[in-house]
């Protein structure tokens, strides 16, 4: 017998499906999507996965190599200027592996969408591969304030000023409440429908 949704999950369910609110990110999202759905060039063949693996763990490597580099350049000599360029140097590992990130939450989000999608094709909930990972959906609702002077009035008139510094985790917790108890989101707050992939414990079977 299936088991009946619980109450907040009916609720979730039934909200507006959440589109981002950054449209650039938006828009290098789609964009690599876009390319993850053509059909492979025969010119361009995908690499292998030892490749990708080993030059992973090149990556790691070299990571290793620049923060070893970056603690013992000065080579114990106080030195303003041996200081400053150690400064430098990890300045200049930390832009480039900010620039990275920036790229890989593209991938990340870009994935995300085309495995949930996929997922609801073939009609499952979770999948674990054969090297043992595995993740699953879940639903959940995300807030996000879409009028900040409403959302001030409105912790005002509720006798809730500490909302007006609290973080978003605190504020989407609260609309959660409120969406439980059947009452409306703060206003000037919007709530979604976000759906993520969240990794499945090790050892345990598909859910």
């Amino acid at each position: 017998m299936a088991k009946k949704p619980s109450k907040m999950a009916t609720i979730i369910k039934n909200l507006p499906r959440w589109g981002g609110n950054d449209p650039a990110f938006n828009q290098k999202v789609e964009a690599v999507q876009a390319i993850i759905g053509k059909p492979l060039d025969p010119e361009h063949p995908v690499p292998s996965r030892a490749e990708f693996e080993e030059r992973l763990d090149r990556v790691k490597s070299d990571l290793e190599y620049l923060n070893d580099f970056c603690i013992r350049q000065s080579g114990g000599k106080a030195q303003a200027s041996l200081f400053l360029q150690a400064f430098i140097d990890v300045k200049t590992v930390k832009e480039t592996l900010s620039q990275q990130e920036s790229v890989t939450n593209v991938l990340e989000e870009a994935y995300n969408r085309v495995a949930e999608a996929q997922f609801t094709v073939e009609g499952i909930n979770s999948l674990r591969l054969a090297s043992g990972r595995g993740y699953r959906l879940q639903s959940e609702a995300y807030a996000s304030v879409e009028d900040p002077d409403k959302f001030i009035e409105w912790a005002m008139k509720n006798d809730l000023k500490r909302s007006l510094s609290m973080n978003w985790q605190k504020m989407n917790s609260m609309t959660k409440e409120l969406l439980e108890q059947g009452l409306p989101e703060p206003d000037g707050v919007k709530a979604f429908l976000k759906i993520k992939l969240v990794k499945l414990p090790d050892g345990k079977g598909d859910e």
